[in-house]
């Protein structure tokens, strides 16, 4: 059984567990995915005091954020979530931890929020509306349907102040169709990373980061495969997620 296989295995117990917090994944629609993982450990902070992680489900995102702001003073993660449910074990799971100080949980739509925040991060719903899902959680967490991606960018430009930045992670197709919500919105691509799940497969995923009011050019660019022919996780994928992966 390749080292993949026996991660996931060990996660079907309905608990993930990480080298400074475990999440539990039983209520939650969604359950914790490499995608949320390459995010979390991705995802540009910079000098962030003040994180905003949008449909923070399990809470994973906010957790791995906290994580990596731990010796920063002051910093604070605020994470939102629609359903019920996913709130209640995001909840349960940073209190658990060790960062519970720095973060709080919010149950409500992201869309009815006020503020600013320095950062924002989001693994976005992107199956099409015309895929359906077994249960209409699932379908809320999985699918455009609560949050379209148009109103994704509203919210974060409406929560964003002049030098904040967004991360998210999406399928590599939509690139072009998001990179054009975001100029939009006044936000040029700062960051990319193509990713691939294995050597010699295609582009799957991409990681990004905008910043409002930078000139529209890439500043950075990345390839990350995520696993060998045999299943072992590669030595750029090991490194990305070494302070998170037991």
């Amino acid at each position: 059984m390749s080292e993949e296989a026996e991660r996931k295995r060990a996660a079907a117990g309905g608990v993930f567990r990480f080298r400074r917090f475990e999440v539990r994944h039983e209520l939650s629609a969604m359950k914790v995915g490499t995608d949320g993982v390459l995010l979390g450990a991705w995802a540009w902070l910079g000098d962030c005091r003040s994180v905003l992680d949008i449909g923070c489900g399990t809470g994973l995102l906010s957790l791995m954020v906290a994580q990596r702001l731990s010796g920063k003073a002051g910093a604070r993660v605020c994470g939102v979530e629609l359903d019920s449910a996913a709130a209640r074990e995001a909840r349960a799971n940073v209190e658990r931890s060790e960062f519970r100080e720095m973060i709080s949980i919010e149950e409500g739509d992201v869309r009815e929020m006020q503020g600013r925040f320095d950062c924002l991060v989001c693994n976005p719903p992107f199956y099409s509306v015309d895929i359906v899902s077994p249960t209409k959680r699932r379908a809320m967490a999985r699918q455009c349907v609560t949050l379209t991606s148009e109103e994704l960018w509203h919210t974060v430009g409406r929560l964003s102040h002049e030098d904040s930045t967004f991360s998210a992670i999406i399928p590599y197709q939509r690139l072009e169709s998001f990179d054009k919500l975001a100029k939009a919105q006044g936000f040029s691509l700062l960051r990319l990373c193509r990713v691939r799940t294995r050597q010699g497969k295609p582009v799957s995923r991409a990681m990004v980061t905008y910043r409002k009011g930078l000139p529209i050019r890439v500043t950075d660019e990345e390839d990350l495969v995520l696993l060998r022919a045999d299943g072992t996780r590669t030595e750029e994928y090991a490194l990305l997620t070494e302070d998170f992966y037991l």
